[in-house]
């Protein structure tokens, strides 16, 4: 293992003991969640998308002003559960990993990206502020990063197993074809 990935690792899960908050916190950092995480966000990116063109463009026919305005209220709503699953996700991060948490700057930053955005989506409800709303979208793009860290983690893997190939004298080509048989005697043949 090179001296990077054993000293400098940015994953809080391989610093907790065994147990369940171990478990928990490799869930949270896992591949399955960051899937999920990035679309999401894809998602929400959409229906913020959907959402300025009803709301902000003459794009819409206006005979289909009452439709548009229904496909705007969707978006909002699923915006605001995609935000609430995000925060989901940081808490059970708090949970797995404490105090810790507050100490790892990528957390930090998402964990300060997704509660502002909330915070200015739940503004912009009650109080109709365009500018809070829009702050939240603009919010919501920081989030992206997401996206490059789990590029990270495909490179990182594709890291581990060239090491663990290394390590183990696994040449990663072809595969040995097996001995050739060797024929019977002809004698045999009768």
């Amino acid at each position: 293992m090179s001296l990077c990935t054993r000293h400098c690792s940015w994953k809080l899960s391989d610093r907790l003991r065994s147990g369940w908050r171990k478990t928990l916190g490799e869930a949270v950092e896992g591949t399955v969640v960051a899937m999920a995480v990035c679309l999401l966000l894809f998602v929400d990116l959409i229906c913020t998308f959907i959402d300025e063109i009803i709301q902000n463009t003459d794009l819409l026919n206006p005979k289909y002003e009452d439709q548009g305005e229904g496909v705007a209220k969707w978006c909002e709503h699923i915006s605001l559960v995609v935000l609430v699953l995000f925060m989901l996700e940081l808490s059970l991060g708090v949970v797995a990993f404490g105090k810790r948490f507050f100490s790892h700057i990528w957390y930090l930053l998402d964990f300060g990206v997704v509660l502002m955005s909330l915070i200015c989506e739940i503004v912009s409800r009650f109080y109709d502020a365009d500018g809070a709303q829009l702050l939240a979208g603009i919010l919501i793009l920081l989030r992206a990063w997401k996206f490059f860290a789990f590029g990270f983690d495909i490179l990182m893997l594709r890291h581990k197993v060239h090491e663990f190939e290394e390590e183990h004298n696994i040449d990663g080509g072809e595969p040995t074809p097996a001995p050739a048989l060797a024929e019977p005697d002809q004698e045999n043949r009768t």
